[in-house]
């Protein structure tokens, strides 16, 4: 191949490595240091710096910063890396940064989507295809699990985890865990119900699905919960009793913030 497509207004540093059928719109930056797989699309503007690792078939949009100085205090300047998994959708001036403490990483899986002006902080992993839309995003340290949704100007505060298949509505603070398979909302966020539409696109079963039913109302109701649980609602239970001195969402909605 005759290799990379490089737009002759866009900087490529001597050291940065791009696979051959990699394309680097106008006024793009990839900076020494940064890896691109094959197939990725880089639109003007697109920054990708140093210690960013990219699979394959990622799309950057226009003015997206990838592997940018962590936000954090205690930052000196060490080797961190960003690392972004295959078939990403990166969206305008959306911001991925990397991690903060030597030989740290920020970890993106693959087939995400990742709207205008989202952003994941330093030290955050988030797993497979997983959703940020516009204007919301990660602080340092915080986790999404796999398929995973956190809507328009939401904001998950450091550390704390969203569960697989968790939904977060819009305007939403998550100031504690997000539990597995819930819809919840609010400021702070607060559990509506099971995100049953996320449910039944991922291919759970009507009996899979009361299960987590009936867990939810025990958990939600202050009770513990068994211990010879199967399945999905097993997956529950255990995201509940990990170790987390921020606790996990256990209180329910209003009917008038839920609304």
């Amino acid at each position: 191949m005759a290799g990379p497509r490089v737009h002759p207004t866009a900087i490529v540093e001597p050291g940065a490595e791009l696979a051959d059928d990699v394309s680097v719109g106008a006024f793009a930056y990839v900076e020494s240091g940064a890896r691109i797989g094959p197939g990725c699309i880089l639109l003007p503007r697109a920054c990708v710096h140093s210690g960013t690792v990219l699979g394959a078939r990622n799309r950057i949009g226009v003015g997206a910063v990838l592997g940018g100085d962590p936000q954090d205090l205690a930052y000196r300047g060490e080797r961190s890396e960003l690392v972004v998994g295959d078939e990403n959708w990166i969206g305008e001036y959306a911001t991925l940064h990397r991690a903060s403490g030597e030989g740290a990483r920020t970890t993106v899986g693959s087939r995400g989507m990742f709207m205008g002006y989202s952003h994941v902080g330093h030290n955050c992993r988030v797993g497979d295809q997983c959703t940020i839309t516009n204007y919301s995003g990660l602080a340092g340290h915080a986790s999404m699990a796999d398929g995973s949704i956190l809507s328009g100007q939401s904001m998950v505060v450091q550390f704390r985890r969203v569960g697989r298949l968790a939904f977060v509505a819009a305007h939403s603070r998550v100031d504690q865990d997000v539990p597995p398979f819930v819809r919840v909302v609010g400021a702070p966020a607060r559990i509506v119900a099971l995100n049953v539409v996320g449910l039944r696109r991922a291919g759970f079963t009507g009996e899979e699905r009361a299960a987590l039913r009936a867990v939810l109302e025990a958990w939600t109701g202050a009770h513990d919960l068994p211990a010879d649980l199967t399945g999905p609602a097993a997956e529950f239970a255990e995201f509940t009793r990990a170790a987390s001195k921020h606790g996990v969402l256990r209180h329910r909605a209003t009917q008038d913030s839920a609304a």
